[in-house]
């Protein structure tokens, strides 16, 4: 399957309809994006000890809050572009769903290739579980019968 096949005209009303699904998704996804963009930059401080649980008093604790901001800056932008493709290209809603599993996937890859220890105990990753399973899962929904041959 080629990427143009990946963004085409989808050829039956159950696939429109799988499409607009996912573009109501991608809209969710972009509203939590906001909120966490809220969260990294306006609301840092009780993010970060109670939702990241980080002591804000040890000694690197400015630098945290410096890359937690910035990571709440790209939240921002992140967030808008999704609503802004959910209204604006809604065909193009499954191919963003399916590309934010695997960025995060290649992060992972990354991580573990720098032998970054993933041992944080914060509790954010429990919503990022559900908002990255529900992208995987949106995006096989509307591609899974396109691959199957069965896109009726």
């Amino acid at each position: 399957m080629t990427t143009t096949n990946l963004i085409e005209q989808t050829t039956s009303v159950s696939a429109d309809r799988r499409v607009q699904f996912a573009a109501y998704v991608l809209t969710a996804i972009g509203v939590v994006d906001l909120i966490r963009g809220f969260m990294h930059t306006f609301n840092i401080r009780y993010a970060a000890a109670n939702i990241a649980q980080v002591d804000l008093s040890a000694a690197m604790a400015g630098d945290f809050l410096m890359v937690m901001s910035a990571f709440g800056i790209s939240n921002y932008v992140t967030g808008m572009l999704a609503i802004l493709i959910a209204f604006r290209a809604k065909k193009l809603a499954p191919l963003v769903l399916a590309i934010i599993p695997a960025a995060y996937l290649l992060g992972i890859i990354g991580m573990q290739m720098a032998r970054v220890e993933r041992s944080a105990a914060f509790n954010g990753r429990y919503m990022m579980f559900v908002y990255l399973a529900l992208c995987a899962l949106t995006a096989l929904y509307v591609y899974l019968p396109r691959w199957l041959g069965r896109d009726g």
